[in-house]
């Protein structure tokens, strides 16, 4: 399995014969900056179809609002994403929504992404990332600012209502790594952890 996590625009162009070539029985694109022109074009998202079963796109998705997305990315990637969606949608190309949370900007919007989220037949996961706030920042305050998983895990108990009460989270570390598993089926979700003994 491999990911690939921003390209510059040649190797973007041409990715599909770099794939090919390799002869990969499985790989991810991370669609991030530089992947934006081409993540609403219908005709790239075809050429990521011709890959499947063995593919993965992971769609940067930070935020509902025009404020957040500004600030994290410099740009309102509203439009971009929806229309991208809509051809994943389409074609059913597997897609994981991958969230950057800042604490104060994006973090009261973690429910609404993951309804969101599932109502989308395309998305099979959504992946949320406290940024790292470090090095040229001014005035920060990791006591005050820093979002931990523990956190975000409270949050989305919070935010999604009394179905995510049924979720158990696995975890190697508390505040480094958690994960938690759902089925969608015939427009129900079955948290599956939630069906787990937590001392088996």
């Amino acid at each position: 399995m491999v990911q690939i996590s921003g390209a510059s625009p040649r190797f973007i162009r041409n990715f599909s014969p770099c794939w090919t070539s390799a002869n990969l029985s499985r790989f991810a694109i991370s669609c991030e900056h530089e992947w934006n022109p081409h993540c609403q074009d219908k005709d790239f998202a075809r050429r990521l179809a011709g890959y499947l079963p063995d593919f993965e796109l992971y769609l940067q998705f930070d935020s509902f609002e025009r404020h957040a997305l500004i600030e994290l990315r410099g740009a309102d990637l509203r439009d971009v994403r929806r229309k991208a969606l809509d051809h994943l949608n389409e074609l059913g190309v597997s897609t994981t929504l991958v969230v950057t949370l800042k604490k104060g900007l994006n973090d009261d919007e973690i429910g609404r992404i993951i309804e969101f989220a599932l109502e989308q037949p395309c998305v099979r996961g959504v992946t949320f990332q406290p940024i790292q706030a470090a090095g040229r920042l001014q005035g920060f305050n990791p006591a005050t600012g820093r979002l931990t998983l523990t956190e975000v895990r409270r949050k989305i108990l919070e935010q999604c209502g009394p179905s995510s009460r049924k979720i158990s989270f696995l975890s190697l570390h508390p505040d480094s790594l958690a994960m938690a598993y759902a089925l969608k089926l015939d427009g129900k979700v079955v948290p599956l952890t939630g069906l787990i003994d937590p001392k088996f």
